[in-house]
């Protein structure tokens, strides 16, 4: 995982927020919700590498942590994005 934060809900604010490893990144995570579709369409045409999880198989994959924390779900759903190349 190279970098996991917060930053305004709007493609470009992600799309900075992105930029700085734009040639280091394998794989862009976006959990599947109100605004990915817009947010991740918006970075794959900006040529960025976008999976989106479920979110039914994220909680799924999370409830089985014994302690969940944010940083434990990113580095969980960054494992997830990763089974699969």
């Amino acid at each position: 995982m190279l970098w996991q934060g917060k930053v305004l809900g709007d493609p470009d604010a992600v799309t900075a927020a992105l930029q700085r490893w734009r040639d280091d990144l394998v794989r862009v995570g976006l959990e599947a919700g109100a605004t990915s579709e817009w947010i991740g369409g918006h970075l794959v045409d900006e040529g960025f590498p976008v999976v989106c999880f479920e979110s039914r198989h994220v909680k799924a994959a999370l409830g089985a942590m014994t302690v969940k924390t944010d940083r434990n779900d990113a580095e969980s759903e960054h494992g997830m994005g990763t089974d699969h190349e």
